[in-house]
């Protein structure tokens, strides 16, 4: 077969996503319906753009009309608010309605929507969508649950945070503004930019030329592992650890058990022998048999040192000054469904893989070139949602600003204190929370005492995890990943101190695909199973860890790869195991009929990355399904999913 052009590839790769990044447009309102379709998205939804600062919804959704809903520098004269930001040209052809463009973002919108939500009385769930999105199709889609009666929230107020995740605008801005870490969009920067265009994408291009044989070893790992996964040690140390975590708790758990007493006075005397002796051949048994694992596959050291490290380390001191009364530190509770492989999909891998080899080759390429570059963007533009650009440096708008610097003074708190708390949208939103929150409030009535969901899917959850370090006194009742892009360690620097911060309140759950469903995936969506095999496979997840990221150490990898979680779960100290829950759901053939019985052999649909956005997530029935209930789950499939 006659290989394609690595640039030919690579220009047609970019085409494919911007094509794909287009959204179309709802039909144009009557003026009223406008102004309510207006009002409804600003009191449910907040778009953020590319420099983190807050723009109108309805006119991303409808137009796909930038118009700011947050400067960042406003500034009052003879009791207007003006605003600077994306405005300049504006103000210089025609200063006069320049006032009447301002927007106060933390007046207008901010307030106004967790006035509603305090109304309300509703507990408030905070949904944050992952990478790989358009912001004009992010809101149109979050419209569309706020509009569908089925698809919106009953019992919750939402709050939807659509950001731009797609990859055409992040690597457009790497190869067009950004450079060294600084966005050049005017003067001699625009200039420099420009000029060093061609440089930037032939040095991409090259890089992923000279990284293609890497990045096709690495992705081919994945699909090793599908097909075989008892030959690595990661799944055997993973399999190893859930069945320990699973016999653990179900020991600790169960009250009926009496050799609970003996057990408790072994950990507290730290008599380890005691426990051996007594329990040690038991648990090897369940493991071996549960993991389906032959004898010789696990040393009794590999399942005693699981069990050591994970618990008697710290139970140890836990148990020693426990009191009988005292309740009993659990652990992590883990649930994972089954996964089989259907024949006809293992014939489509194999036919597909070999007649697509060297387009799988191509694209490994370019993604791995142009991907990494387009992935430091997205993080980039999570950065600016809490500290804009600007925040940084001023403005560039010299002359304008030099003139209304002169007869201008700052109103706007946010930017008064930008140095400390950040201005960017999520930060004047969590600060705001946080602020209604204080037992303090000087009107009791407009403070925020409902419960707090933050749910956060993808690269949503690196959103959050920023969130939870900044703001650690806003208080949160759960926090839900999906699919979670962070890294263990940004997970351990992050929610872990957060949780031991406010004591027994907070419950977080990591829900994750099957591991074998995360080697498996298709990125390329097809009606012809074959064609679908002309892509890597692997979801965003595995993409990132075997390459877009590159991970130096183990705690770098994901967090929402199941198999990660558990091999890194000894890292969360057991006084907040308890509350901490970790779901891998099943798969294998999808599930045809909605409803009724499920037919022998059949599966859950929630099988790819991107798949948590067809189900009710915010449901707290969806988050505490094991992951072996499959009709608990398929019964909060959205309506036009089914």
């Amino acid at each position: 077969m006659k290989s394609i052009p690595g640039p030919v590839l690579f220009c047609a790769f970019l085409l494919q996503l911007a094509l794909a990044s287009c959204a179309t447009r709802p039909p144009a309102a009557s003026p009223a319906r406008e102004a309510a379709d207006r009002r409804r998205l600003n009191q449910h939804v907040i778009a953020i753009g590319e420099d983190g600062l807050a723009l109108e919804p309805y006119d991303l959704a409808h137009f796909g009309k930038r118009t700011p809903l947050q400067t960042g520098i406003s500034r009052s004269k003879n009791g207007a608010v003006l605003g600077s930001l994306g405005l300049a040209e504006a103000f210089k052809t025609n200063p006069a309605a320049f006032p009447a463009q301002g927007f106060y973002f933390r007046d207008i919108v901010i307030s106004n929507m967790l006035s509603d939500a305090i109304a309300s009385g509703k507990p408030i769930a905070i949904y944050v969508h992952g990478g790989m999105n358009n912001l004009d199709k992010a809101v149109q889609r979050a419209e569309g649950w706020i509009a569908n009666p089925g698809g919106e929230p009953d019992g919750f107020y939402p709050i939807y945070i659509c950001w731009p995740s797609d990859f055409s605008g992040a690597y457009w801005q790497h190869l067009w503004r950004v450079r060294n870490g600084v966005d050049r969009r005017s003067g001699v920067g625009r200039m420099w930019t420009m000029g060093t265009l061609p440089i930037y994408a032939a040095t991409d291009i090259a890089t992923s030329l000279v990284r293609l044989p890497r990045t096709v070893v690495d992705l081919s790992l994945a699909t090793f592992k599908s097909q075989e996964p008892i030959w690595f040690d990661d799944v055997v140390k993973a399999r190893t650890r859930y069945f320990g975590l699973r016999y653990v708790r179900h020991c600790l758990t169960n009250a009926s058990n009496d050799a609970m007493p003996a057990r408790f006075e072994a950990w507290r005397t730290n008599d380890l022998q005691a426990f051996e002796d007594a329990e040690f051949g038991k648990l090897l048994e369940v493991v071996r048999h549960k993991a389906k694992l032959p004898k010789d596959a696990l040393s009794d050291y590999a399942v005693w040192k699981t069990i050591t490290d994970v618990y008697l380390r710290e139970w140890k001191e836990i148990y020693r000054d426990r009191r009988p009364d005292a309740p009993i530190p659990l652990p992590v509770e883990v649930s994972m469904g089954e996964y089989k492989t259907p024949m006809a999909d293992r014939l489509d891998r194999l036919v597909g893989g070999v007649a697509f080899v060297g387009t799988k080759i191509g694209l490994a390429g370019i993604a791995s070139g142009a991907g990494t570059e387009a992935w430091g963007m997205m993080q980039r533009r999570i950065d600016a949602m809490y500290q804009h650009e600007r925040s940084f440096g001023g403005d560039d708008e010299d002359d304008l600003m030099a003139r209304l610097k002169t007869s201008y003074s700052e109103t706007n708190p946010d930017v008064r204190n930008s140095p400390s708390t950040g201005v960017g949208a999520m930060s004047v939103l969590l600060r705001s929370m946080s602020n209604l929150q204080d037992p303090e409030h000087t009107q009791p009535e407009r403070r925020l005492t409902a419960d707090v969901t933050l749910i956060g899917h993808s690269m949503g959850a690196i959103v959050l995890n920023r969130g939870l370090r900044d703001f650690s006194n806003l208080r949160v009742t759960d926090v839900v990943y999906m699919a979670a892009a962070c890294s263990v360690k940004d997970f351990a620097g992050s929610v872990i101190p957060y949780m031991r911060r406010h004591g027994n309140g907070t419950q977080f759950y990591n829900l994750c695909l099957h591991p074998r469903a995360e080697e498996r995936e298709r990125p390329v969506f097809s009606r012809t199973p074959v064609v679908r095999e002309i892509s890597p496979t692997g979801s965003l997840l595995v993409w990132i860890d075997s390459f877009l990221d590159r991970p130096d150490a183990f705690d770098d990898r994901t967090l929402g790869q199941f198999e990660n979680a558990l091999i890194a779960s000894h890292m969360i100290p057991v006084g907040i195991q308890s509350r901490v829950h970790m779901v891998a759901v099943d798969a294998g053939e999808p599930r045809k009929k909605i409803g009724g019985e499920r037919r022998p052999g059949e599966h859950g649909n929630l099988q790819e990355h991107g798949g948590f956005n067809s189900y009710r997530f915010w449901e707290p029935e969806f988050r505490n399904s094991k992951g072996w209930d499959i009709d608990a789950r398929e019964r909060l499939r959205l309506p036009d999913e089914k």
